[in-house]
C-alpha cells in the first residue's frame, strides 16, 4: 500500500442501535459471536448480471448480509451548470423486507447516510468522467441510475453496497446512440442499438473495508457486533472505513467519534495493516467477478 491520508467521515455512523449482548465472552476467548476469529471475514459471493432488465447489475452476499445493485441508463437533459456532462443518481433502499428494524414510511437515517456515502464515492469525476455520459452537448445526455436494495441486513452493509455497486458498474454496457448526420434533423429521442454498446469507462476500482473497534479490532462485523460497537460499554469504540482505489491511492474515512477517546497510535497502525490486507482481498474478488 502507498500513501495513506486521513480525513473526517462526515456522514456519521452507518449503524446506530442499542446494546444487545455482552462483549465479555468474545474478549475472554478471542472468538466472535458467530465463531469467527477477530480478523476473519464472512464468505463473499459476487454474482454480476443478476438483473437481466438492467444495463448492469450484481448481487453481493457477505455472510447473511445481501444486497443487489441494478443500473439503468436513460435519456435526460444535461445539467444546467454543465451542458457537456451526464448524471449519476444513486439510491439505497433499506425496507422492512431486509430487517424488522425498518418500518414502512420515510427513508430511514441509515439509508440516507448510505446514499451520501455511495454518492461521495461513485459520483465523483475521479471515478467516472461524466463527460462520457454526454450525448449531444446542451441537448441530450445519459442519466445513470445506481439503485441498491438491501435484501438481508446483518451487518457491514456499507461494504456490501460498495462491492455491489462496483461489480454492477463493471458490467454496464452503454448502448450505441443512433444519431443523424445533422443533429438538427433529430426529431424526438434517438434510437439506440444495444448490440453495439461499449463498456462504461471507469477510472478506478473502489472497495471499502469497515473495521469495528470493540475491545479489539474486528473485520466484517455482523449486526450483533455493530450493535455492541455503538454501545457505551467501552471508551474506544468506533468504526473505521478504509477506501482503496486500484491499490495506488488508499485513504481512510473515519466517522465522528462518539467518545472523547480515540484510537491509540498502535491501534491505528494495526487498523491500516488489517485494512490493507482486506482491501486487497476484496479487489481480487471483484476482479474474479469481472472475469465471470
Amino acid at each position: 500500500m502507498t500513501e495513506i491520508a486521513a480525513e473526517t467521515f462526515k456522514y456519521g455512523r452507518i449503524m446506530k442501535s442499542h446494546l444487545r449482548s455482552p462483549i465479555l465472552p468474545m474478549k475472554a476467548e478471542s472468538v466472535r459471536p458467530d465463531g469467527r476469529r477477530k480478523e476473519e471475514s464472512r464468505p463473499i459471493i459476487i454474482a454480476p448480471g443478476t438483473v437481466t432488465s438492467a444495463n448492469g447489475s450484481a448481487l453481493v452476499t457477505l455472510g447473511k448480509t445481501s444486497v443487489v445493485c441494478g443500473i439503468k441508463l436513460e435519456f435526460a437533459d444535461p445539467p444546467l451548470d454543465n451542458e457537456t456532462q451526464g448524471w449519476i443518481v444513486p439510491s439505497v433502499v433499506l425496507s422492512p423486507l431486509c430487517t424488522d428494524r425498518f418500518k414502512p414510511g420515510p427513508t430511514p437515517p441509515e439509508a440516507q447516510r448510505l446514499i451520501a456515502f455511495i454518492s461521495d464515492l461513485f459520483c465523483s469525476d475521479r471515478f467516472v468522467d461524466k463527460k462520457d455520459l454526454c450525448i449531444i452537448p446542451g441537448k441530450l445526455s445519459w442519466v445513470l441510475y445506481l439503485d441498491i436494495q438491501c435484501l438481508n441486513y446483518d451487518g457491514n452493509v456499507a461494504d456490501a453496497c460498495v462491492l455491489a455497486a462496483m461489480a454492477a458498474l463493471q458490467s454496464v454496457t452503454v448502448p450505441k446512440v443512433l444519431l443523424p448526420e445533422d443533429i438538427s434533423d433529430l426529431d424526438g429521442l434517438p434510437q439506440i442499438d444495444n448490440s453495439k454498446g461499449t463498456p462504461l469507462k471507469l477510472n478506478h476500482t473502489l472497495v471499502s473495508c469497515t473495521l469495528v473497534i470493540l475491545e479489539d479490532i474486528i473485520v466484517d462485523a455482523c449486526l450483533e457486533e455493530e450493535d455492541l460497537s455503538t454501545s457505551s460499554i467501552t471508551d474506544t469504540h468506533m468504526n473505521a472505513i478504509f477506501i482503496s482505489d486500484d491499490y495506488q491511492a488508499p485513504h481512510i474515512k473515519t466517522p465522528i467519534m462518539e467518545s472523547p477517546h480515540g484510537l491509540t497510535s498502535l491501534q491505528f497502525t494495526r487498523c491500516i495493516e488489517i485494512a490493507s490486507a482486506r482491501l486487497e482481498e476484496l479487489q481480487k474478488h471483484l476482479e474474479s467477478a469481472k472475469n465471470q
